[in-house]
C-alpha cells in the first residue's frame, strides 16, 4: 500500500515545476522511511534501525486508515475480489506476528482468531473465500487494541535474540 502510494506521488510531481518536484521528491523521502542496511557491524545500532523503521513504518500504515471518515468504511469492499479494509488493516499485524513466531523472536500468539482470520486472503483470486456471510470481523477499536499489543510485543524488544531451540520446523 505504501509503495502504491508512492508511486502516486512520484507520478503527480510530471505535471509540475522543478522545483516542486524536488519537494515532492523530500516529502516522499520524509513519509517513508528507507529500508535499513543490514551489513553494518554494530549489532545495537542495527537493532536501533530496525526497530525505528519498523515503528515508522506501521505508523504510516496506520495513518492511511486515518483517513477512513466513519467506522463503517472499515467494513466495505474497495472491489469485488477484495476483502473490506477491517481486513488489511488486521492483515499488517498479523504478518509480523506470524514471521516473528516463524523465526523464534516471540512463542506465543497474542489473539490466535486474529491471527487465523487476518493471514490470508491478500491475492486478487476470484477462487478466495470472499462471501461476507463468512466473516465475523471485529470492531475498529478491538483491532486496534490487538495492534497496539503487536507493537508492544513485537520489534520493540529486539535486544532478545532469537532462540533457535524455538524456532519451527
Amino acid at each position: 500500500m505504501l509503495r502504491a502510494l508512492s508511486a502516486v506521488l512520484w507520478q503527480a510531481t510530471f505535471t509540475h515545476s522543478h522545483n516542486e518536484i524536488i519537494h515532492l521528491d523530500q516529502m516522499h523521502c520524509s513519509l517513508f522511511a528507507r529500508s535499513p542496511r543490514l551489513d553494518g557491524c554494530d549489532p545495537e545500532r542495527m537493532r536501533a534501525e530496525i526497530r525505528d523503521y519498523f515503528h515508522t513504518t506501521f505508523d504510516r500504515y496506520e495513518q492511511l486508515f486515518e483517513t477512513l471518515a466513519c467506522e463503517e468504511a472499515y467494513y466495505k469492499k474497495p472491489i469485488p475480489l477484495r476483502h473490506p479494509l477491517i481486513f488489511y488493516l488486521g492483515h499488517s499485524a498479523t504478518f509480523f506476528i506470524n514471521k516473528l513466531l516463524l523465526v523464534g523472536l516471540i512463542s506465543v500468539r497474542i489473539h490466535p482468531q486474529f491471527e487465523s482470520l487476518f493471514s490470508v486472503g491478500v491475492d486478487e483470486m476470484s477462487w478466495d473465500d470472499l462471501s461476507d456471510t463468512h466473516y465475523d470481523w471485529p470492531r475498529v477499536a478491538e483491532l486496534r487494541d490487538y495492534r497496539d499489543q503487536v507493537r508492544a510485543g513485537g520489534p520493540g524488544d529486539s535486544r532478545r535474540p532469537a532462540d533457535p531451540a524455538n524456532r519451527l520446523g
